[in-house]
């Protein structure tokens, strides 16, 4: 019987898992497991897809201290800093993201549109800088990371939400299989 491999982003080993076609068969089997498993792996996805876009970002590392010294200054929060996420990020990447999205989500809050803006544009020309990007405004191409990275925080925080509501989810069930 042939396995399927499934890559965890979150760990920072890439562990691969094999789950036999059988095992992954009896998902299929309960409504409730697949429901289960897939706000998990939403969930993880989402988290994944957090540290992967930091990861874009200059490191909290010598070399990249101006950078965050001049997000901190344009977005005016100081929930993105590095000190200020770290214990987050180390946990998202033990599989729990949701600290982190909760985090992402007040520092975007905080931020007034100009800052928002301004934010944008230390991102965009650290991003253009590591990557090979097309032709875009470095405004946008930050912009366009912030509205990922916040959406994104949102996706971890919904499937977090979903998971661990049983009543809720036979209600959904009943609702949807009566119809």
């Amino acid at each position: 019987m042939e396995d399927l491999v499934i890559a965890e982003p979150w760990n920072t080993n890439w562990t691969w898992l094999r789950i036999s076609r059988r095992a992954s068969s009896m998902w299929r089997a309960s409504p409730a497991s697949q429901w289960s498993a897939a706000a998990h792996s939403d969930g993880y996805a989402a988290t994944g897809h957090l540290l992967g876009l930091l990861a874009a970002l200059p490191a909290p590392t010598a070399a990249g201290e101006r950078f965050w010294s001049d997000l901190w200054r344009s977005s005016g929060t100081a929930y993105l800093l590095p000190v200020n996420i770290k214990d987050s990020v180390l946990r998202s990447l033990a599989g729990e993201g949701t600290g982190l999205a909760r985090q992402i989500l007040s520092a975007v809050d905080e931020m007034p549109p100009p800052q928002r803006f301004a934010a944008g544009e230390v991102i965009g020309q650290a991003l253009v800088e590591s990557d090979h990007l097309p032709d875009l405004k470095t405004q946008v191409i930050g912009e366009l990371w912030l509205r990922d990275l916040e959406l994104t925080a949102w996706r971890v925080l919904h499937a977090d939400r979903r998971s661990d509501d049983p009543a809720g989810r036979k209600a959904f069930l009943d609702a949807w299989t009566s119809v």
